[in-house]
């Protein structure tokens, strides 16, 4: 039964692309600036087309495979349609997502049939409601732990996708509804949850979550010869599980004790491996903290000195924690693991050594884990990216090819996009949920879509006021509305005298939703929300995008999301060639701006003719840091990162 099922799957997965016209036969990625191209979109879904599912959590049914869903294949695949989904919006990735999915959860040890390896006994004794990681011959057949922590990831990490996107939540999945797990997204959603929540209660929590301290370690009668569950990497693919399990119920709001629970194992774990590791051996390297570490937290360096292999699920691990605000980690503290990334790992010329701390042999790629740290060093990003693209294995690694245009597109719109002037600053509103401070208006201006500003029951109209501390001149905002109670908004901004609109709209839908309109200057912006919800109106995030007023922003505020990088940066030999093309006489400007629109100079102006034109800068002329280079052709304008480090 559970074959027959898999082939209408995976008809149904042919179906939803065999309308594309693009036939690569490998993923293609065409820059590594810029948005996702719908080149790079359709190679991605062609080749993905190619792949199959896993017959079991091991592999082959009659292999002698191992862990096949948690960090090889299967659960790569998972993640990689998840990613491509974030960044383009498209439905037919995130359907194909929950296929594997659900597949994936077909195989839980207690629901797979006997004669396909499932009911097996594990070492508990009981058949656990766990995904088995090794075949059934193995001298380990008994065993389960970070594996199976991993899995259940995935497999939340596709309940949370749905669960962020509420207008999809009553729409039925386009599938059949092969295996029973639910009509619609939401119920599709909550299944997986379920079927999560029951493993981690029947096995991985009560194992591995340490009565009274959280901490996670091997039980005291665990067999001699299995898997420690007290590696880093190990204890990260553990959180990863309970960290995506408790923001999907943090969302629907349907278990606080479970979400407190959860979160309470993370904290414990995160903070002893990530304090762990950055006492283990932190030094300096280029006047940047670099950290060096081992296996276990608390190892001495070097013992047991990490391998970059490893290390690439440490980092996954940091990266979703320090984007968890709750658990509290700062730039400072993580920012050293992306310094050594950059400064220590990498040898120059796409090549980069085996061990954390630049010793071992060496590699002409990095996994792709690592190019998540370019959020906190960009020269981490830059590196990692370009070594994975002249080695070609992108072009048959999805987990790779998806993390690079995930990012890709994260950093597009990092530059493109001028500050974000209301993030956290000091908000007043009419109303909000019983006066409880976790649902006050400063909830919709933390930039954590995990907290948001609630009115009470019978509320239908309130306003959130922010005081931006100046005047700000902008053109842009963004709202996350909380399952799509708005029903009509209003922008407004104090001018100095009176309040003044900027822009009116309708519903706010269950995506964020992004207005552009002419700038305008003020030193307040005021959102004003109307519902007929009887539950009241309640905003996820507000943005406002723009620049200090006294500042000429090097963005042209109505046209920022059509901008491309059309210039290039050539770096060489201490310099930076500037090259660019204009198709007739122009007049030139080359400006250099800080990342929050100051102006530093004007480093070139000049009336030039048609054709390709070079311009050198002088990164010693700047201070180490990140800088935006304008480049204007006439009326026309282009706007690039430009990372100093001398």
């Amino acid at each position: 039964m559970t074959k027959l099922i898999f082939r209408k799957g995976m008809l149904l997965a042919f179906l939803l692309i065999s309308s594309m016209t693009t036939f690569a036969q490998n993923m293609l990625i065409e820059s590594l600036s810029g948005p996702i191209t719908q080149n790079e979109i359709d190679a991605f879904k062609v080749y993905m087309q190619k792949l199959v599912p896993p017959e079991t959590p091991w592999g082959a049914l009659n292999g002698t495979g191992h862990n096949a869903w948690g960090d090889f294949d299967g659960g790569n695949v998972i993640e990689a349609y998840g990613l491509m989904f974030e960044a383009t919006g498209d439905m037919e990735l995130l359907n194909s997502m929950i296929h594997w999915t659900d597949i994936c959860v077909s195989q839980r040890n207690d629901l797979l049939p006997k004669d396909q390896g499932g009911q097996r006994v594990m070492w508990t004794g009981k058949i656990n409601k766990v995904w088995v990681p090794n075949y059934p011959g193995s001298t380990s057949a008994g065993y389960a732990g970070g594996e199976d922590g991993d899995t259940k990831a995935h497999i939340a990490y596709s309940a949370l996708l749905i669960l962020k996107n509420p207008s999809i939540w009553s729409q039925t999945i386009p599938d059949g509804n092969p295996f029973s797990y639910g009509v619609t997204y939401l119920d599709r959603a909550k299944d997986y949850m379920a079927k999560c929540d029951e493993s981690n209660d029947d096995y991985t929590r009560v194992q591995f979550a340490q009565v009274g301290t959280n901490l996670i370690r091997n039980p005291t009668n665990w067999p001699t010869g299995y898997h420690t569950m007290e590696a880093v990497n190990i204890q990260m693919m553990l959180d990863g599980d309970f960290q995506r399990m408790a923001e999907c119920h943090e969302i629907l709001g349907d278990a606080p004790e479970r979400v407190a629970q959860y979160d309470a194992i993370v904290k414990a774990s995160m903070d002893e491996c990530i304090k762990g590791m950055a006492a283990c051996h932190p030094t300096q390297v280029n006047g940047k903290t670099v950290y060096a570490w081992c296996y276990y937290p608390w190892d001495i360096y070097p013992r047991h000195i990490e391998t970059v292999g490893h290390a690439a699920y440490d980092m996954i691990g940091v990266y979703r924690a320090f984007n968890r605000p709750v658990y509290g980690y700062s730039p400072a503290l993580v920012t050293p693991f992306a310094n050594a990334l950059a400064y220590v790992m990498s040898l120059g010329n796409n090549s980069f050594s085996t061990n954390v701390d630049g010793t071992g042999n060496t590699q002409n790629y990095m996994q792709a884990q690592w190019l998540l740290l370019g959020d906190w060093e960009p020269k981490a990003f830059e590196l990692v990216a370009a070594a994975n693209l002249a080695s070609g294995r992108y072009k048959t690694t999805p987990l790779m090819t998806a993390t690079m245009l995930w990012m890709k597109n994260r950093r597009y719109h990092a530059v493109v996009l001028p500050p974000n002037i209301v993030l956290n600053k000091a908000t007043t509103v009419s109303n909000f949920y019983k006066n409880t401070s976790s649902y006050s208006g400063g909830s919709a201006v933390d930039g954590n879509l995990s907290s948001r500003w609630a009115c009470d029951d019978g509320v239908t109209s309130a306003s959130l006021e922010v005081d931006l501390g100046g005047f700000y001149t902008f053109g842009q905002v963004a709202t996350l509305d909380y399952l799509s109670r708005v029903t009509s908004y209003l922008i407004q901004y104090w001018n100095g005298s009176n309040w003044a609109d900027a822009f009116q709209g309708n519903s706010l839908g269950a995506v964020t939703k992004t207005d552009s309109f002419n700038p305008v200057t003020g030193s307040k912006v005021r959102l004003n929300v109307s519902t007929t919800d009887v539950k009241g109106p309640s905003i996820y995030e507000f943005s406002v995008y723009g620049y200090p007023s006294t500042v000429n922003p090097p963005v042209d505020l109505k046209k920022q999301k059509t901008h491309d990088l059309s210039f290039q940066l050539l770096n060489t030999s201490g310099r930076t060639n500037l090259r660019y093309s204009i198709p007739a006489l122009e007049q030139v400007t080359i400006d250099v701006y800080t990342v929050t629109g100051q102006k530093i100079k004007t480093a070139f102006q000049e009336l030039q003719e048609a054709g390709t034109h070079y311009f050198t800068l002088k990164p010693t002329d700047f201070a180490d840091g990140l800088y935006l280079l304008q480049l204007c052709m006439g009326t026309e304008k282009r706007i690039k990162k430009w990372l100093v480090s001398n």
